[in-house]
């Protein structure tokens, strides 16, 4: 950045110096810290010239690597420099203050830098932007100003990858601080630490009734006889791969803790390529499998087989990461749209049905609890292979179905690392009960 250029004759600081030994000298006054700077002149001496600059504390910084043309030298402006103003000095047969400079802070040289929000401890993490190279490095600073290096640094072409070390602190937020040719730029928003646990089960009380069996066809009707339907738990058990893929759900019934019949598996997960997920829904009376185009880790296209083998393709599309719409292919109408405030989701319209959810401040993680509530089948599979994006910030305290005033209040609870475990709603007797694993 150039505000002025400056021309003069040099002139030494030494009394009963040599005689200037440059002419038509001609430099910006201004310029950024890595930048590459010329000063035009006469008279440089490729065997003795000598740049520094000069603070205001009289202290010397010796500019490497000079390069000679035709009309003077350039040189990269050292990036262990600060922002400041400065005195560039010319050392040959004497010493020459050359003028006056304001450096400012190096320019960020990543393009559309991206930053997580969440570092998941002993996993890798991607920094997406374009124009890294092998000086990139990656530290995690606390709120005491502690860094932490993120090691194992992968150069790709849409960003940045390394592997953020196990040893952070559950749940505190770390400012990103990357560095890269000398400069340093700090992430603007703060990541949450997390141990990274996956799904293991979800598990559905249901509590026990009487059933009446016999009704009296005579004054006074009413029922003659009943029996007592115990409490059960209807549960499902996420099962993955050594890879840590999910592979298939399975689902039963508990009572007293006695399975109650055969554990049957509702749903298998196929991954046809790197990109590709195919869901098989087993017995199910709407759908037979679903394919998930995977892009960044998230769903851009998913191809719906209905049990009538009618296929349907549906866009999705997001919004600084997060899930705002999702169309079928070749209509301009969003069968589910979502609008986002304060990193949560406010409000869902699907099939002319509008959700609008309420926010106070607890946070959870492992179930993103809007998607959940919405019930969608695709969403929901989605969200089991953790592709829908980013997931909202807090626990909705209360959300609306159509027709309803009063809203449906939402209670959770979470984990001492913050998973989210138990759910539960004013209008239900029942709860959803979550259990995890931690990922090694």
């Amino acid at each position: 950045m150039v505000s002025s250029i400056l021309g003069f004759t040099a002139c030494s600081d030494e009394n009963d110096s040599p005689q200037t030994p440059l002419t038509d000298v001609v430099m910006n006054s201004m310029a950024s810290i890595g930048d590459i700077f010329t000063i035009n002149g006469s008279g440089f001496d490729k065997t003795s010239t000598q740049i520094y600059f000069r603070n205001e504390n009289e202290e010397e910084i010796h500019v490497k690597d000079l390069e000679f043309t035709a009309t003077g030298i350039q040189f990269k402006v050292p990036t262990e420099l600060t922002p400041g103003k400065y005195t560039i000095i010319l050392k040959q047969n004497g010493t020459w203050p050359l003028g006056e400079i304001t450096l400012l802070a190096m320019s960020n040289p990543i393009k559309n830098l991206v930053y997580p929000t969440e570092l998941h401890m002993g996993q890798n993490m991607t920094i997406q932007g374009e124009g890294f190279n092998s000086t990139a490095k990656v530290y995690l600073e606390d709120i005491d100003g502690k860094r932490s290096e993120a090691l194992e640094i992968i150069s790709t072409e849409n960003g940045l990858t390394c592997h953020v070390p196990s040893n952070l602190k559950s749940q505190a937020f770390y400012t990103i601080v990357l560095t890269q040719d000398g400069g340093e730029w700090k992430s603007e928003i703060k990541a949450v630490a997390l141990l990274i646990k996956r799904l293991n089960s979800i598990m559905i009380p249901v509590a026990g009734y009487w059933e009446y069996t016999a009704w009296s066809e005579e004054e006074p009707w009413g029922p003659t006889d009943s029996i007592w339907i115990a409490p059960k738990q209807n549960i499902s058990e996420l099962i993955y791969d050594t890879q840590g893929r999910l592979t298939k759900i399975i689902e039963y019934t508990e009572e007293e803790g006695e399975i109650v019949g055969e554990k049957a598996t509702t749903t298998t997960f196929e991954y046809n390529t790197v990109n590709q997920i195919k869901v098989v829904v087993h017995n199910s009376i709407e759908y037979s499998s679903i394919t998930f185009e995977v892009k960044n880790n998230q769903v851009e296209t998913c191809t719906v087989l209905d049990v009538w083998d009618e296929s349907y393709v549906y866009e999705w599309t997001y919004n600084e990461g997060y899930l705002t719409q999702i169309t079928e292919a070749g209509t301009q109408e969003p069968i589910w749209e979502a609008t986002y405030s304060d990193y949560n989701l406010k409000d869902i319209m699907t099939y002319g049905s509008n959700i609008p959810f309420e926010y106070g401040t607890q946070y959870a993680y492992g179930v993103n609890v809007p998607l959940l509530l919405t019930d969608d089948t695709f969403i929901k599979y989605a969200g089991f292979l953790g592709l829908t994006g980013r997931n909202s910030k807090n626990i909705p305290e209360k959300y609306y179905l159509t027709g309803s005033e009063e809203g449906i209040h939402i209670e959770g609870s979470t984990d001492n690392d913050g998973y989210l475990t138990n759910l539960s709603l004013s209008t239900e007797n029942e709860a959803r009960i979550f259990t995890y694993e931690v990922v090694q």
